[in-house]
């Protein structure tokens, strides 16, 4: 806070080297405070939930569980409020937490592309192309992990809709029931 100090002590003597009176500087400072502490108080409101799960981060599982539900219900239904907690869990590597905020992000409208950016920090990135998609995919089906090949697929086709293989793989696993 030194440097933040002085750079005011620097900007009022500016101010009175160009003759504005001190009483004209001090009410100045004054609107300012009364125009950008509600923003501050506004700001620290929408971090809250953010701030509840950083804090449980250390603490044992069942703190943990109650810090998400606390942290979700925080967020409610606000895109800014859901955007910061769902970041948070993937930082904190909270994968069901951040499914579930993806879940409600998706729902509350985020845009496209940032719910892609979260989904390749939470899952990975997808390869470049749809075919790359298609021979991971085969690969996860062949190890049996079947989730994983839905999800890859699912998220592949969000980005890709007209691919039609991706829709054929993805309906042929479902009706093989080798997804959940």
């Amino acid at each position: 806070m030194r440097g933040f100090g002085k750079a005011v002590q620097g900007l009022i003597k500016i101010l009175l080297a160009l003759g504005i009176p001190k009483w004209a500087i001090a009410g100045a400072g004054g609107l300012l405070l009364l125009w950008a502490v509600p923003m501050l108080v506004d700001s620290m409101e929408k971090d809250r939930g953010r701030r509840v799960l950083h804090l449980a981060r250390l603490e044992d599982e069942s703190v943990r569980q109650k810090a998400d539900a606390e942290a979700l219900a925080t967020a409610g239904e606000d895109l800014q409020q859901l955007l910061l907690v769902t970041r948070e869990a993937i930082r904190g590597g909270r994968r069901a937490l951040a499914e579930e905020g993806l879940v409600k992000l998706r729902a509350a409208g985020l845009k496209r592309q940032e719910l892609f950016r979260l989904e390749d920090q939470l899952y990975g990135a997808l390869p470049k192309h749809p075919v790359a998609v298609e021979i991971r995919a085969q690969k996860l089906l062949d190890a049996g992990r079947s989730e994983d090949a839905e999800r890859l697929l699912t998220r592949a086709l969000e980005r890709w809709p007209d691919e039609e293989a991706l829709a054929e793989m993805l309906a042929a696993s479902d009706e093989a029931g080798l997804t959940t």
